[in-house]
């Protein structure tokens, strides 16, 4: 009876079946100059105890450590990028990160903007109500509309055209 075993570098050993592991590792640590303490042996992907008859050991290095590790991994292939645009986050006030980094852009912004080198004229200031020319402009106006008025109203009157009177409701 013999088995089949898969060495550290990838070879295919065929060897006489023995039951004992320990004595099957002793054996494979010297063929291949491999440490005994480093060896470590597994069937079907479980340590071995006891070796079964007419199955395939796998010869590999014990890795210290255990389990975990995982991101660290996809980090190492690439798969797993660390993110550092916070502007869709929320700040303890509920603002978006983004407005206030564009507030305080804008304030910076504010700060190192020049000051414009011409003055513009001031508007010129609107009369007061208390000046006697503009209450005179405003009696004249007043009385331009009344003549205007009362011009259109004699104009009318001349045309003969009547308003229709309502008629009174029947009792």
């Amino acid at each position: 009876m013999s088995l089949t075993v898969k060495g550290v570098h990838g070879e295919l050993v065929t060897v006489r079946y023995t039951e004992d592991p320990q004595k099957l590792l002793s054996w494979y640590s010297e063929v291949s100059k491999v440490p005994f303490e480093f060896c470590r042996m597994t069937q079907c992907s479980k340590p071995v105890r006891q070796v079964a008859k007419n199955t395939n050991v796998v010869v590999s290095l014990r890795i210290n450590g255990g389990k975990g590790g995982f991101g660290s991994l996809l980090r190492g292939q690439g798969m797993f990028a660390r993110v550092d645009n916070f502007e869709a986050c929320r700040d303890l006030q509920g603002r978006r990160i983004r407005h206030v980094n564009d507030e305080v852009r804008l304030q910076r912004w504010r700060e190192t903007k020049e000051e414009p080198k011409e003055t513009i004229a001031p508007t010129p200031k609107a009369p007061r109500k208390t000046d006697p020319e503009y209450k005179k402009a405003v009696k004249e106006g007043v009385s331009r509309i009344k003549s205007a008025v009362a011009v259109g109203m004699k104009r009318w009157a001349e045309t003969n055209l009547q308003v229709p009177q309502k008629k009174p409701k029947a009792e």
